[in-house]
Order: C-alpha cells, then sequence, then structure tokens
C-alpha cells in the first residue's frame, strides 16, 4: 500500500478522537427531537460548518474527477446553476426555507399531513425513503474502490488464513463506522462531524488543488481540455460524453436544483435543526458559496489526471471504472512525495467525508420512515420504542447497503446514476412548494405528483439495466418527462378536484 507508518497513526489517532467524540454524544440524546434535530438548537457557526459540509463524500471528490476527466468543465454549468439556485433564491431570499422553519416541522412528509391528508405523508415519506436509499445506495461500494485505488491496496487480504476481498472489507468497515455515528450520536454526532469533516476537508481541497496546479498548471489544464474535448470540453451547450450534457440535460438540472434543494430530505432535516430563520438562510447560502467552489477544484484534478494520467485504462480495467477512479491514482501519485504524513491526513478528510455524509442521510431516511411511516400507522408511541425504532431502521438500512455494494455493477457514470435516483424525490419539492405558496393545493394533486415524479425515472433506471445500449431514452429525457408531468398534473388536479370545506390546510401561505 503507499501509506507509511506515520500515515496509518494520523489515520488512527483520528478515527479514535472522532469515535470517541461520537460516542460521548449519546449523553445529548434524551428525547426524539433530540435524536433527530439536535432539540432544534443548532446555532450559527454550528450551521455554517455542517452546511459547508453537506454532500461533500467521497463519492463527490470521485464524481467531480471523474467529470472533469470525461468531460472537461463541463460540470461547471451544474455549480453555476447551483449557486444562482441555491445561493440566491433559497440562501439570499429565504424562498420555502422561511417558511417550511417556521412551520416547526421535522420532515417534508410531517408537513404534507398538515397540509394535504395523513395518507400524503405516508406516501411522501415512502416515496423520498426508498429514493433517497437508493441514491445512498452508491455511496459505500464508490467510497471503497476510490480509496482502494489511492491506497494502491491489493484485491485480497490475508486474515486468519483467509483470503478476504479488500473492497467488501473496507466497504463493511466504512458503512460500521457511520452506523456508529448514527447510533450513537443522532444529529448531535452529525453536527460534530461535520464540524470536523468542514476544517480537514478544507485544508485538504486547498492543499491537493495548490499541488494539481504546481504539478500541471493552469496553461497544461487548458492545453489537455482543448486537445481532448475541443470546445465540448467547455460548452455543456453542445453535449458531453455519453448521453450527458447538451440543451435539454441543462434544462433538467436548473429544474432539478430548483426542485431538488427543497426534495433533499438531509438538508431539509438540518433546516429545522437550527434555532432560528436566520440562521438556516445563512446556512444555505454559505454551504452553496464553499461547495461550488470546492467542486471546481476537484474538477481541476480529473483535468489533470487526464494530463498525467492519460485516458486508456491500464491492462484488466474496464473505461468506465478507470474513469471513476483515476482521480484516486492520480491524487495518491501527487501526494506521495511529499510526505510531513499529508497522505494519513488525506485518508482521515476522505474518512471524515464519508462517515458525515452517510450518518447524516442514515439519520434523515431512518427518521422519515418511522416518523412518517410507522408512528401515523401506529400513535401512542413511547418515546423509548420510537429510539428503537429509529435505530433499527439505520440497521437496516446500513445491511441494505453492504448488499447493494456487493450486487452492484456500474452502467453508468456516477453523475447520472445521482442525478437519476435524485429525480425520484422531486415530486415532494412539488407539493411542498404548492402548499406553501398556493391556497388551491390538493391531496389528489400531491398524490399524482409524487408518483409520476417517481415513476419515470425509476422506470427508466430500470431498463437502462435491463436493455443495456438497446436502450433509446437518455437519462435527461426520462427525467425531465416525470418533473413536467408531475407539475402538469399538480396543477391541473388542483383546480379540478380542491380540498373540501374543514381538509387540513394548516400551514398554506396567506
Amino acid at each position: 500500500m503507499n501509506a507509511q507508518a506515520i500515515d496509518w497513526v494520523i489515520t488512527g489517532v483520528f478515527l479514535l478522537l472522532l469515535t470517541l467524540g461520537g460516542v460521548a454524544c449519546r449523553y445529548f440524546i434524551k428525547n426524539v427531537a433530540g435524536w433527530t434535530v439536535a432539540g432544534r438548537h443548532m446555532r450559527k457557526y454550528l450551521g455554517l460548518s455542517t452546511g459547508t459540509a453537506e454532500g461533500m463524500a467521497i463519492i463527490s471528490i470521485a464524481l467531480g474527477c471523474e467529470q472533469g476527466f470525461t468531460n472537461g468543465f463541463l460540470f461547471v454549468s451544474n455549480s453555476i446553476i447551483t449557486l444562482l439556485v441555491v445561493m440566491v433564491i433559497y440562501g439570499m431570499f429565504g424562498f420555502v426555507v422561511q417558511r417550511y422553519r417556521e412551520a416547526g416541522v421535522v420532515t417534508v412528509p410531517e408537513y404534507a399531513e398538515r397540509r394535504y391528508s395523513k395518507g400524503v405523508r405516508i406516501a411522501a415519506a415512502s416515496v423520498l425513503a426508498v429514493s433517497g436509499i437508493l441514491n445512498l445506495a452508491i455511496f459505500p461500494i464508490m467510497a471503497s474502490q476510490f480509496l482502494a485505488e489511492f491506497l494502491n491496496a491489493p484485491e485480497t487480504i490475508e486474515f486468519a488464513g483467509l483470503a478476504i476481498p479488500f473492497v467488501p472489507a473496507l466497504m463493511a468497515m466504512l458503512i460500521g463506522l457511520a452506523l456508529v455515528f448514527t447510533y450513537a450520536g443522532g444529529m448531535v454526532a452529525v453536527i460534530l462531524t461535520d464540524f470536523v469533516q468542514s476544517v480537514l476537508i478544507a485544508v485538504m481541497v486547498f492543499v491537493i488543488t495548490f499541488l494539481v496546479i504546481k504539478d500541471v498548471g493552469f496553461s497544461g489544464i487548458h492545453e489537455t481540455v482543448t486537445e481532448n474535448l475541443g470546445e465540448r470540453g467547455y460548452n455543456p451547450f453542445l453535449g458531453g460524453a455519453g448521453h450527458e450534457y447538451g440543451t435539454l440535460f441543462i434544462v433538467w438540472m436548473v429544474f432539478g436544483q430548483i426542485l431538488g434543494y427543497p426534495a433533499f430530505a438531509p438538508t431539509m432535516q438540518k433546516i429545522a435543526a437550527t434555532d432560528t430563520v436566520k440562521t438556516a438562510r445563512q446556512m444555505v447560502f454559505i454551504s452553496a458559496l464553499f461547495g461550488q467552489g470546492r467542486m471546481l477544484m476537484i474538477i481541476l484534478w480529473g483535468i489533470a489526471a487526464l494530463a498525467v494520467m492519460g485516458s486508456v485504462p491500464p491492462e484488466g480495467m474496464e473505461q468506465g471504472m478507470y474513469h471513476k477512479v483515476v482521480g484516486a491514482r492520480y491524487i495518491s501519485q501527487l501526494i506521495m512525495p511529499v510526505g510531513l504524513g499529508l497522505f494519513g491526513i488525506a485518508i482521515a478528510g476522505m474518512l471524515a467525508a464519508f462517515i458525515t455524509t452517510v450518518d447524516s442521510y442514515f439519520l434523515t431516511w431512518s427518521t422519515m420512515v418511522v416518523n412518517d411511516v410507522i408512528v401515523p400507522l401506529s400513535p401512542g408511541m413511547s418515546q423509548r420504542r420510537h429510539l428503537w425504532y429509529l435505530r433499527l431502521v439505520v440497521s437496516l438500512i446500513a445491511v441494505f447497503l453492504f448488499v447493494f455494494g456487493v450486487m452492484y455493477k456500474p452502467s453508468e457514470s456516477i453523475m447520472v446514476y445521482v442525478s437519476v435516483t435524485g429525480s425520484m424525490m422531486l415530486g415532494a419539492a412539488i407539493l411542498l412548494i404548492g402548499g406553501l405558496y398556493w391556497r388551491r393545493a390538493s391531496t389528489p394533486a400531491a398524490y399524482a405528483a409524487l408518483v409520476s415524479c417517481c415513476a419515470l425515472p425509476l422506470i427508466d433506471l430500470i431498463l437502462r439495466r435491463v436493455l443495456g445500449d438497446d436502450y433509446p431514452v437518455r437519462p435527461q429525457e426520462a427525467g425531465m418527462g416525470g418533473i413536467v408531468l408531475a407539475m402538469a398534473l399538480f396543477a391541473l388536479l388542483s383546480c379540478l378536484f380542491p380540498n373540501r370545506a374543514g381538509e387540513t390546510e394548516e400551514g398554506v401561505a396567506s
């Protein structure tokens, strides 16, 4: 392996201290509210740190490197869209964020019951949980493969006379670490790991970016994009590798960002955990600014990897897998000669990135399954049993992630998989925005938006795997089709079938 003794010491000490801190968080968990939203006591600076850590998993590094390697600067278009939509609309103007935080709910489905009906709450929670867990399912296997390449690890390791495959073993360890933090400390542990991760990742990203620029230079990055991709490496409207980019793809990304932010339950649960609306808006604004700046740097790593490592995979590795892990190989090769424990700091940073993202998602999806599906069907549940169910569901999700990772065979880019499964959630944003800002929004319309927005991307994901190259539909066509259909049905059914007098409309715009 590439790591030296000092690197393992740094990594080990980091994991020990972080684990002790995570376990200590259990003493702050007195009830369900403490476990799910930290008692709504997250203040300004912790909110800013947890916001900037949002979405920065190892898979985010792999995705950014893959996009830079295969498509040059095209993914920058997504970052610009994110800044314009999230930072300005949601952060600066507080669209959705302010009214959602003022509603005092924990999850979007909880709001759905107040505004529509208990059935909509259960349906929304089911759709969000299924799509969210599918979206998360790729994280552990991609993180393990990326880390294995970074470490230059062998395919198998010897233990008790047995040859154990390294990647599945690493995946089990990563899932186990995230499980410990979630199980012990709930949202308090999430906030703690987010704070640590935001510091470590900031150091790691800046140092590696400095080394990349020193190694390849801005002129080398430009020449690499020009020689390998031409104008297509800068203009997202021309289309990218495979089915990615082009005008329809950009439109899909715009709608995906507008609807994706309020549909993404981990983000909304952190908003619910803030102490004030002002803190929530500041968290949204800063997280978008830092997150997209960080992604731009990671895209540079991918382009530099293309310049140094070349586009041809080593013997025995498929082209698609090479695209996903070449960034890890390049970064490892880049920082090894530096010494000074930088390799160990990078390992610690990546582990923190994985833990802080996955424990947040564990918490969110378990909360949604229990609070919004099990509890409405079993009223009068005690606090103790409620917490027991939350921890049980977290464990079941962890088992599913491991099984999925062992069976998963990548047939699309990381971005396409994440975008398609993410599109399945967007019906929840339509019913949330409609409920907050349109008095006519009705229960039948909410059901229609949930089902139609989820169905087309899910069918697309299945058919893409069954038919392979013979499947003619592009991801953006299925994703955008689901959004348009859901919005049209929501508007039409709200007008044709308004809620009857006396039906719940709590939380509607005045």
